[in-house]
């Protein structure tokens, strides 16, 4: 059987030498096909705003298993909550978005073109968490349109949105944590008063063996033998 037969440098430069205009004129064409659509493509600008992320006051050893989860974990939730149908068609309606779309596209369709168009990015930190995971400290909202100032006004109305739910979210799991210290409180007190009613009940029936009672044993021993 004969050994397969392996381009050289000096093959591939004969190749180069024999078909470098149709080389040249494939170049010329995907060039000049490049240029046309980035020509004919409208801009699209991007407009981003950054939200901060505070870590919660409270001791995570004290609420651990009521209030206590992933920053990443926690923007997801709210990022769902924001882009719900609703909330993003009342953008759409409220800054006109999409005008040539309306008549010619379904509503569903303008929603969806209008997700692609969000951006919800994380940002870590060089530090890790308890269980070795990268902290995130921000994350940045953005979103794409062709006319500058619609991107400016729609990232803001979003990044709104995403700090009031926030807040609303906040304020849920402020009300389990008090509703859940409450309960430990209940419990302590229902804990210290059986403790107290089993030491009332102790004494009760020790009375003449208690600690405090040996001084008094003692002189009434002495007193006896003298």
């Amino acid at each position: 059987m004969a050994n397969e037969y392996e381009l050289s440098f000096s093959d591939y430069l004969s190749i180069l030498k024999r078909r470098w205009i149709q080389m040249l004129v494939v170049f010329i064409l995907v060039l000049l096909a490049a240029i046309t659509t980035a020509i004919l493509l409208p801009p699209v600008y991007q407009s981003t705003g950054t939200i901060l992320i505070e870590s919660q006051q409270i001791p995570d050893d004290l609420v651990k298993a009521t209030v206590t989860s992933y920053a990443d974990e926690r923007i997801e939730v709210i990022k769902q909550r924001v882009m719900t149908r609703d909330n993003l068609y009342r953008i759409i309606q409220k800054y006109v978005l999409y005008p040539d779309k309306i008549e010619t596209v379904t509503t569903s369709t303008i929603i969806d073109d209008m997700r692609k168009s969000i951006s919800v990015i994380l940002l870590n930190a060089d530090v890790q968490n308890n269980s070795g995971v990268s902290a995130t400290i921000a994350f940045k909202v953005g979103f794409e349109y062709e006319r500058p100032e619609l991107a400016h006004k729609v990232a803001n109305e979003l990044v709104t949105l995403f700090l009031d739910e926030n807040v609303k979210a906040r304020t849920e799991r402020a009300t389990e944590t008090t509703e859940f210290l409450s309960e430990e409180v209940e419990n302590l007190k229902k804990e210290l008063e059986n403790v107290e009613n089993k030491v009332a009940t102790f004494k009760e029936q020790n009375s003449n063996s208690l600690p405090e009672h040996l001084v008094m044993h003692m002189n009434t021993l002495q007193r006896a033998e003298a």
